[in-house]
Formats: C-alpha cells, structure tokens, sequence
C-alpha cells in the first residue's frame, strides 16, 4: 500500500458544506464566507407547520433559519424550553483568539444545517516527536461547534493532526494531577471583557492539552514495538470470531492484513517500531479505511463528530498502555 497519504487534507476541509478560509480573516468575514451570518434561528410552535385536524404534541416546537434565498429552512425539533444561539453569537470568542495567534481554517455546516462547526488553527507545528531523529510532526486545532436542533452543546474540541497523514488524535489524557479531556463547553456570555476572559481560558486549555499530548507521543515513541505487539493490541480491540461465522471471519481477517500493510505504509515505516507507530497504525485505518471509500462520515469522525470513532481510538490508546505495563 504505497502513497496512501497523498492527496490527503485535513478532515474538516472533506466536510461537503464547508469553506477553507484564507489566512487573517476576521471571525465576521468566516461568518459571511461560511454562509453562517443572518440565520436569524428561532423556534415555531410544532402545530404552526400542520393541519388542525391533528393533534400536535404538547410543547413541541421546530427551529428555523432564514436562508440567503429568502426562504425558511427547517432545522430540527425541539422542547420548549430550549432557546436558540445565532451563529454570530456562537463564534463571539472568535476574535479573541485570533488575538492570540490563531486563525480560521475552515467553517461550515452539516446534517442539513442543524450543526455548525468553525475550525481554528492554533499552532501547526506545535509538537514534535523524537525532535533529534524521526522529528514527526503534529498540529493543533480548535474545533468549535454548536447545534440548531438541541442535539450538542456549544463546545470546543482541540484536536492535534499529525502532519504526513492527516491522522487525527481528540483524546482523553491522563496526567499527573488529574484527566484531561479534549473537548470543554463553551460559557456564553456577552461582554467584551468576558469573550476575552473565555478565549484565554480555551487556548490555556488547548496549549495545555498539546503539551501533556507531546509528552504522551513522545514517550509512546520510546517505548519499542514488535509484530507480535500489533497482533496483541490487534486481538485487544478485535476478538477473533467463532470459525462458523465466515463473513465475520473474512473482515476481521482483512482488517488485520490492512492493519499490517499500513504498519509498512510511507506514513508509519519511519516509526513502526514503537508503540507511537502502533497509535498511528490503528489511528490510520480508523481515520482513512473504515467505511471502504472515504465517505463525508469519515471525514466528520475525523474531525471529532462522532462519539464512537473517538472512544475506538481512545480504547487503541488504553490498550497500548495496558498492554505495555505503562497505563
């Protein structure tokens, strides 16, 4: 499997309603450039929107968005206690962190406009594994998104990218003093001095969070891996099924040969002597060969919108460390 990286781009960019934003550009220039500005989002009661020969369910409203046409889009349904955020108000902190070095990468929408998300590149050159030798590089995102139809919180993820691969790591970690998760809620509020107070609080956060990362890669990389240790973590996370089952038999036998030949890819050759390459081997299928063909799902997993491709990770992670003696 050779050249499997190339022709690569960062997930976020492989969202189908997505714009990548030129470097400098203000929090309200990605608003207008994203198609994001002017939702003007609220709630209709539910039996607004059908005929009174039925009954509507008591307290059930539905969130609307004005569209550039001028028409009205529906984007989910919801209980009456919900209030809508505008997308000039999820994005208010942008500015801020943009004041401290960060800039937009790319925004946009999914499933159907109900969610928003606007990814800011913090740092692409923030940690560095094996400096002295390898020198494999990783950057650091901020991930902020919000919902329309109450199915998400207002939040930020960080995510850091390791570069030749475009793999994607939004891990818990466990320090020192206490665990560290990647994804925080974002406080709404509506002072200057506030959205200032909450941007540092993020890029504290998320400098933080690529510090104990580093340390984590960095000691993942001195830790030595052999073919047999792939198979451990590999029987770990995928137990073997019962011979009778033929067609499970056969994808967990394809899996395992794609797990080896991504272990001798041009992404994981330099380090697959380590346990960091182990990471990245499992992170690799996960992130690119899931679903087959690289699908819009693969992109939203890899930009961290799916639970489920996050904890598949995670417990990739845990079962090196358990495995190792090193948790």
């Amino acid at each position: 499997m050779t050249d499997t990286y190339v022709g690569r781009t960062a997930p976020w960019r492989n969202i189908k309603d997505s714009v990548k934003l030129e470097d400098n550009v203000s929090t309200k220039e990605m608003l207008d450039l994203a198609g994001l500005s002017n939702w003007n989002v609220r709630t209709i009661p539910f039996s607004e929107l059908i005929s009174p020969s039925y009954i509507s369910p008591e307290n059930m409203f539905v969130t609307v968005r004005d569209t550039a046409d001028g028409d009205k889009q529906i984007l989910g349904s919801v209980k009456g206690r919900y209030h809508p955020m505008q997308n000039e108000d999820a994005f208010y902190w942008g500015d801020n962190i943009l004041d401290g070095g960060g800039s937009w990468d790319t925004a946009g929408t999914f499933n159907n406009s109900s969610k928003v998300f606007g990814c800011l590149k913090i740092d692409t050159n923030s940690i560095s594994v094996d400096s002295a030798g390898v020198n494999d590089k990783l950057g650091t995102w901020l991930m902020v998104s919000n919902s329309h139809d109450g199915s998400l919180p207002l939040q930020a993820s960080i995510i850091h990218m390791r570069i030749i691969c475009q793999n994607t790591f939004n891990l818990a970690l466990k320090t020192a003093n206490n665990n560290m998760n990647s994804t925080f809620k974002i406080r709404h509020t509506a002072t200057a001095e506030a959205r200032a107070t909450v941007a540092r609080e993020a890029l504290n956060i998320t400098f933080k969070n690529a510090e104990e990362f580093g340390l984590l890669a960095n000691r993942l990389h001195s830790m030595p891996a052999t073919i047999n240790d792939y198979d451990r973590v590999f029987n770990w996370l995928y137990p073997k099924p019962d011979d009778e089952n033929k067609i499970g038999m056969t994808r967990w036998q394809n899996k395992r040969e794609l797990i080896h030949e991504l272990r001798n890819a041009p992404t994981n050759a330099a380090i697959n002597n380590t346990a960091w390459g182990v990471l990245n081997t499992f992170t690799e299928r996960i992130d690119w060969f899931s679903q087959g063909d690289y699908t819009e799902s693969n992109a939203l997993a890899g930009s961290g919108f799916s639970i489920a491709t996050t904890n598949e990770k995670q417990r990739v992670l845990d079962a090196i460390l358990s495995l190792s003696g090193n948790r």
